[in-house]
């Protein structure tokens, strides 16, 4: 079979078979039997190495599953201290702070857990930002605006809040602080003005050194319009926390007084130049850094100026206040020039009455001697007639015997 065309002959084929199955046959008994004693042999040690196999699987398998209880056993721990406990004391400070219970300390924990340690960084952080909010609140409900409270973050919205609270309640405080001074100030001015049993000019000095003291302010003065000469009088005057007893009068048209008699405005200027001289401001030599002049006004009815200076510029609420006192003085002003025409009136007619008591007890006088002058008639008028009545009967008499006498003369015989 030397070509392909020996492959293609069957006879050939079989020869080649038989051939090789002659020579082949004993020499794959050997084989075979050498492979079977092999096979046996490699079956023993498969055996023995089977069992020794098993043995090794059980020791790696026991080994293994010992590891693994360790393992799990360690896991188990690290969960339970390094997770569930943390998550634990993290829940029951979270129910402290969500019922308002703030933390005395800071929880202080060994985690190794970047994460839960990051949580409980944050919770420390929250409870210190809350202590320090409640200590802010505290201090407010103290009336304490001195306090600062700092943000922990730029969205530290809680903190906006407080601020935003602190300054609305430290206005409101301010503003309640101002209206109880400026009350307090008015009823001890309506308190002066009240007092009945002393002059005006008295008065007019207590109420100006109590607005001057009460303003701290340096210096003031009151001048009231006189009608009938039509000047601005200085009526009281005080000055570095004495009177000052000045006689001064003001022009109608000279300076700022007279300007804000005739404008009905006042007049505040800060800041006055330095040549700013006696003659305008009325009040001395010195320049005050704040002056404001304010008219004694009332439905556009002006009875005089207040001048008030100082070192220190007025605040708004102060302005208010003086505005106020202004309207009472000037109501103090205009009733006692009121009462002062009603008791020259009362005067001049109590007078009048007096004079008609006068005349009329004259009158009276006169007409009881009048009366008396006619009672006095009566009877010499009465007396005379009797006298008359005598004489005339008497003289009837008298003429009657007459008759009589020359009748019997005539009848005698002769």
């Amino acid at each position: 079979m030397n070509s392909n065309d020996d492959y293609a002959n069957d006879i050939l084929i079989d020869q080649a078979l038989l051939i090789n199955e002659k020579k082949l046959t004993p020499n794959v008994i050997v084989s075979k039997q050498f492979v079977d004693q092999f096979i046996v042999k490699n079956q023993k040690e498969i055996q023995d190495q089977k069992s020794n196999s098993y043995l090794y699987i059980f020791i790696v398998v026991l080994f293994g599953m010992l590891v693994f209880v360790l393992i799990f056993f360690y896991l188990l721990q690290f969960v339970k201290f390094q997770i569930v406990n943390p998550i634990s004391n993290l829940k029951s400070t979270l129910d402290k702070l969500g019922e308002g219970k703030l933390l005395e300390e800071n929880v202080l924990i060994e985690i190794k857990t970047k994460e839960i340690l990051d949580i409980f960084q944050s919770v420390n952080k929250l409870n210190n930002g809350l202590k320090q909010k409640i200590e802010f609140t505290n201090f407010i409900g103290n009336n304490n605006f001195d306090i600062k409270l700092e943000k922990q973050s730029e969205d530290d919205q809680m903190a906006t809040s407080l601020i935003y609270m602190k300054n609305s309640l430290q206005q409101s405080a301010l503003k309640d602080a101002h209206t109880l001074w400026a009350n307090k100030g008015l009823a001890t001015v309506i308190e002066i003005l009240r007092i009945t049993d002393i002059e005006s000019s008295i008065i007019h000095d207590k109420v100006l050194k109590f607005l001057i003291d009460y303003t701290n302010s340096n210096q003031g003065g009151l001048f009231l319009f006189e009608p009938e000469k039509e000047i601005l009088e200085l009526k009281a005057c005080y000055a570095y926390n004495r009177k000052k007893f000045l006689t001064k009068t003001i022009e109608i048209g000279e300076g700022l007084i007279s300007e804000c008699f005739v404008e009905k405005k006042p007049i505040f200027i800060t800041k006055p130049p330095n040549n700013y001289t006696a003659i305008n401001s009325g009040l001395g030599e010195a320049t005050p850094n704040c002056l404001l002049l304010l008219p004694l006004i009332n439905n556009q009815d002006v009875e005089g100026v207040i001048e008030v200076a100082s070192f220190d510029v007025f605040e708004e609420y102060q302005i208010d206040f003086l505005k106020k006192v202004c309207e009472n003085i000037y109501s103090f002003v205009s009733t006692s020039r009121n009462m002062e025409k009603v008791r020259s009136l009362l005067s001049e007619s109590q007078q009048q009455t007096e004079m008609m008591w006068s005349q009329e007890e004259e009158m009276r006088q006169n007409l009881e001697e009048l009366n008396a002058t006619q009672d006095q008639m009566k009877t010499q008028e009465a007396e005379l007639i009797k006298n008359l009545s005598d004489q005339f009967e008497r003289k009837e008499r008298k003429y009657l015997d007459e008759i009589a006498m020359l009748k019997n003369v005539i009848t005698k015989p002769q």
